[in-house]
């Protein structure tokens, strides 16, 4: 006593909030804590607060039998903003669920990939320095958000960085590195755990048994030397700097890639059918620096013959 924080609901401000305040600063002098975080109500599915009377609540038994506690935790970060009456939603706790299977299966992959490995952070190729410079983002955004309480702005930061930079982009990047043992390997083994090491730690509040499970199978606990993830130490940012041209090249990267992707669909092309010829132009800057992400291009993509010029703006050809 005093504590810093007295999370409440918005509908006990006066009854309970003002009252212990007033008390607790009459028998001690102090008050009783720093900050209070006002919560609202949970709406039944008929947009009304759910209640026992109304008979429109969820059972959380039935609910527990469905979907993991982790999903639940995530379904009330997504739910809204502080002191706004909050709508139950099976499509939010779904589309947690679904991320939580995306975790797990890359996190699958990445121990997979780094098995037996030495990762070094040398050698960065573009790609690599891109997706650190993501995570930096996601750092500084969480943090931030957990410092004022927007557990909505939190989630939405991971989630957006981990199910689409890192799983739709950078997983897909890397593969040909790591498959394939290439020169570089170690600098993408590096980057795929520094990323699932510091997602971990930021899901750890949302997700605290699955991040604690993986947290574990990955390792990170031992080379830490902690017993728990909820123990570790809050992740800093790697300050990987991305200049504007690079940044620019890691776009071109995947601007090309989901082009072919779409191509292959139009066509019905297996994916993993190498495309005959493709034409990039590139604006200036980006077109003195092509030889930076040929090889990925090429490898990622899946194209045989890369024919590039210099344009005013990106343009991308398959005729």
């Amino acid at each position: 006593y005093p504590s810093a924080l007295r999370p409440q609901g918005l509908e006990i401000i006066r009854t309970w909030a003002f009252y212990t305040i007033y008390r607790c600063l009459a028998l001690t002098g102090k008050a009783p804590f720093k900050q209070v975080l006002i919560n609202g109500s949970v709406l039944g599915t008929d947009g009304k607060k759910m209640s026992k009377s109304l008979g429109n609540f969820e059972d959380p038994e039935a609910l527990l039998s469905r979907f993991s506690s982790d999903a639940l935790r995530q379904w009330a970060a997504l739910s809204g903003a502080m002191a706004k009456d909050r709508p139950f939603s099976y499509k939010d706790i779904e589309y947690a669920s679904a991320f939580l299977n995306k975790l797990w299966n890359a996190a699958k992959f990445v121990e997979k990939a780094s098995e037996n490995s030495t990762p070094e952070a040398k050698n960065l190729r573009v790609i690599d320095k891109w997706i650190l410079s993501e995570l930096d983002k996601t750092v500084e955004k969480t943090t931030v958000a957990f410092k004022e309480y927007d557990y909505h702005a939190a989630i939405n930061a991971i989630q957006s960085f981990f199910w689409h930079s890192f799983c739709d982009y950078y997983l897909e990047d890397v593969k040909y590195r790591i498959y394939e043992d290439t020169s570089d390997k170690s600098a993408a083994q590096y980057c795929l755990l520094e990323v699932m090491r510091k997602t971990l730690k930021l899901l750890a509040p949302f997700a605290p048994f699955t991040t604690e499970e993986l947290f574990h199978e990955l390792n990170f606990a031992k080379a830490e030397k902690v017993d728990s993830i909820h123990v570790s130490q809050w992740p800093e940012v790697t300050g990987i700097k991305l200049d504007e041209t690079s940044a620019l090249l890691a776009n071109v990267v995947h601007e090309v890639v989901s082009a072919c992707r779409k191509y292959r669909s139009s066509k019905q092309m297996p994916l993993s059918e190498y495309v005959d010829r493709v034409a990039v132009g590139l604006p200036k800057g980006v077109f003195s620096r092509f030889g930076d992400i040929e090889l990925d291009i090429s490898r990622i993509a899946r194209i045989k013959t890369l024919d590039v010029s210099e344009k005013s703006e990106l343009f991308i050809n398959f005729e």
